[in-house]
């Protein structure tokens, strides 16, 4: 014979898992709902980070490209110009420098001569230089800077130096063998050595 009180007590039981499985059937759901909601809040924010940085990166990478070509175009009378090409490479954001002559783009890496890298990359730390916040000290000590170029070129980029130096509100002290370069130079010393003493004298 069927005991009526034990499969009460049994379907009872059941009725009360079933209802405490259905509140957390339905709690997982309201879970889920917040969670489906906050992925899509990620990914439209996700969305606008990647905007927002494209949009600065676009705009440091325009500046920089002035910045360099203005002064490649100043010594070299407009024969180089430099660009930042942007891409995504292993799910990372790259950029590769070009040095452009004409229509030929050529990589820093090949040869373009001593005298047009040591432009571009001075052009370049004086760009980021002025991005940074908040700036270190607008000194440059640079040694032997256009020892490269070609002499008939040492002039301009001596002058192209004296007017950075204005235009930034920077100082630049350097080291140089070359007079054309020592003759823009709001100051120049020679330094001389006796003896293992070394000889300072305003020139």
């Amino acid at each position: 014979m069927v005991d009526l009180q034990k499969y009460n007590d049994f379907v009872v039981a059941k009725t009360v898992e079933r209802d405490r499985l259905k509140r957390e059937l339905n709690e997982v759901a309201g879970r889920k709902k917040i969670c489906a909601a906050s992925v899509a809040d990620g990914d439209r924010a996700r969305t606008i980070v990647n905007e927002v940085l494209m949009l600065t990166q676009e705009t440091v990478r325009e500046y920089v490209e002035n910045v360099v070509s203005l002064a490649l175009s100043t010594v070299y009378d407009g024969r180089y110009s430099f660009e930042l090409e942007h891409s995504i490479k292993r799910n990372q954001s790259e950029i590769e420098p070009w040095i452009v002559k004409g229509r030929t783009k050529c990589s820093p890496r090949d040869e373009v001569g001593g005298g047009v890298l040591d432009i571009a990359s001075l052009a370049m730390r004086l760009a980021v230089w002025s991005l940074m916040e908040p700036k270190p000290a607008p000194v440059f000590v640079l040694d032997e800077p256009g020892k490269y170029l070609s002499q008939d070129l040492q002039e301009t980029f001596g002058e192209m130096l004296r007017e950075i130096s204005k235009l930034m509100g920077v100082q630049i002290i350097l080291i140089s063998h070359s007079e054309h370069i020592i003759e823009s130079a709001d100051k120049a010393y020679s330094v001389t050595q006796t003896k293992g003493i070394s000889n300072m004298k305003e020139i």
